[in-house]
Formats: C-alpha cells, structure tokens, sequence
C-alpha cells in the first residue's frame, strides 16, 4: 500500500496561497455583490402564455443575497490573511533568490496555468503543510475547549435547576 505524501498540492497552494488567486477571487466576489446592486431594476420577460410582462427581484431576497455575499467575503479575507501570514512568516526565512523563486512560481502558475518544479517549490509545500496542519489542530483545540466550556455551564445550570423549582414551589405553599 503506498503512503500518503503530508504536502500540499498545486491547487491547494493556488487557491489558499498565491496572491495573484486570491485578488482575483476578492475581486469576483466584489463583483458579484455590485451586480446585486442592479437586479431591483425591473426586467421585460417575454413569456409564451403571458406575453410579455415586467419582473423584477424583490428588495428582501437582494438584502438576503447581499447579505451572504458580504459574509463570504468578509470569511474570505479573513481565510485569505491567515495564509498570508503563514506564507509569510516561512518567506522571511528565505533568502532573497528563493523568495523571487517563490514570486515567480505564483505569478507563472496564475497567469499561465504553468507549474514550475524547483526545489525551493517543493520545501515551500512540506512546511506550509506542517504550519496549516498546525494551524488547523490548535483552531481545533480552542473549538474544542469552548464547547467544553459550554457544557460545564449547561451542567451547572441544569444541577442549580432543581433548587430553583424547590424554592418555588415553598413559596407557592405560603
């Protein structure tokens, strides 16, 4: 059976890394929320039963959309800085050659759909692998740590119920 390789791919360094992939995204959902600004403008629709009537979208269902659409793009951006700043942290590392190595690489991978194979290239994926898969355990252990703690709360109030319902049911006897 052959073992897994702990790197990251080509795709995984596009889309989480290369900053040429991530203005662009940006800059499609930007895009997509100005669109929206457009859409309660009414429509002609021809239909074959109707004939020709005028439709529009309604205000709540563009709020709805507009709504989403400035939730994606704020989790993006938020996803987008906590790459960069693991991209960076192992860039500072590097030396100057390396890091052009490194410019180059994304800018042929964007704009040309070409994947240079460099040695420098290959280092790069071992340790933002290990630096995400970091990232991503210790997310975990704080996730898990906060429901831990909202179990204990919803423990305590469940044992401090009962002495409530006590208490009121002495004060109805009176």
């Amino acid at each position: 059976m052959k073992e897994i390789d702990e790197v990251l791919t080509d795709y995984e360094v596009m889309t989480h890394f290369n900053r040429y992939f991530q203005e662009w995204r940006m800059n499609e959902l930007q895009d997509d929320l100005q669109d929206l600004y457009y859409q309660s403008i009414g429509k002609t629709d021809y239909d074959g039963v109707y004939g020709i009537s005028m439709a529009a979208t309604s205000v709540e269902n563009i709020v709805e959309r507009t709504c989403a659409v400035k939730s994606l793009i704020a989790m993006q951006d938020e996803k987008d800085r906590m790459y960069n700043s693991m991209l960076n942290a192992y860039l500072e590392s590097l030396p100057e050659a390396s890091v052009r190595v490194v410019n180059r690489y994304f800018y042929q991978q964007f704009h040309h759909g070409i994947t240079l194979q460099h040695p420098v290239m290959d280092a790069l994926k071992d340790n933002l692998y290990i630096a995400s898969q970091d990232a991503r355990a210790d997310r975990n252990q704080k996730r898990n740590f906060e429901r831990y703690q909202q179990a204990v709360k919803k423990a305590a109030a469940i044992k401090t119920k009962p002495k409530r319902d006590k208490i009121k049911l002495i004060w109805k006897e009176f």
